[in-house]
């Protein structure tokens, strides 16, 4: 009798061990969900519902008041030259000098979440043209130059994307300026009568993605 008692507990252990395992693995499971889904433990397994975000770029629009071709413009980067950015670009002038030229264009972008769930989103900005000359810079506000040259693409990175209120969308707006940099030198040949075209990349937490383009 003895020996059959030993032998019950010995047959036991491996059971005991898997329903650790399982329930080990539940744990698993559960906790790598948790970043995109709220969820609960119950008879039937984990149970959870999806974020509710529905973003859009509702607009990329042009809202300075300069219409005519880009001339340059010193923005900082040449020795012996400073920027001129603030200046063209505040209330007084909005990218127009004395002479009625165009120095820059302010772009306003506006991302609109019709969803019941906020999130955070990056902004990227990409240039295209044959000028190498073509330039873009932050804007703190319509008219607020950001003295900050940028080192990358993003005009920013983790903004508070609020949810739907009511029957009003969350919504954020944000603005950044394009110019043509005066290098001190030449410029006919290598930037006369180049057009840009851009890109506004949009990506949120969830992991959507939106791309609008301006020229």
């Amino acid at each position: 009798m003895k020996e059959e008692n030993n032998n019950e507990k010995t047959f036991n252990k491996p059971l005991i061990y898997a329903i650790c395992g399982v329930a080990l693995l539940i744990v698993t499971i559960a906790g790598s969900a948790y970043a995109y889904f709220t969820a609960t433990d119950s008879s039937t397994g984990i149970q959870g519902k999806t974020l509710d975000v529905q973003m859009s770029i509702a607009s990329v629009t042009r809202v300075s008041k300069g219409t005519g071709d880009l001339i340059p413009i010193h923005d900082g980067t040449v020795s012996g030259h400073d920027s001129q950015l603030s200046t063209a670009t505040n209330s007084t002038n909005d990218c127009v000098d004395k002479k009625g030229y165009t120095v820059c264009q302010i772009y306003q972008v506006v991302i609109n979440n019709a969803g019941a769930n906020a999130t955070t989103v990056d902004t990227s900005i990409t240039l295209s043209s044959a000028s190498t000359d073509i330039k873009w810079a932050k804007m703190s506000a319509r008219n607020t130059f950001n003295s900050t040259l940028p080192t990358n693409n993003y005009l920013a990175q983790s903004v508070t994307l609020p949810a739907k209120s009511g029957s009003t969308n969350g919504s954020v707006t944000q603005y950044f300026v394009v110019y043509l940099k005066n290098t001190g030198a030449d410029q006919t040949t290598a930037d006369s009568g180049k057009s840009f075209t851009g890109t506004v990349t949009v990506t949120a937490s969830t992991g959507a993605q939106l791309e609008a383009t301006f020229s």
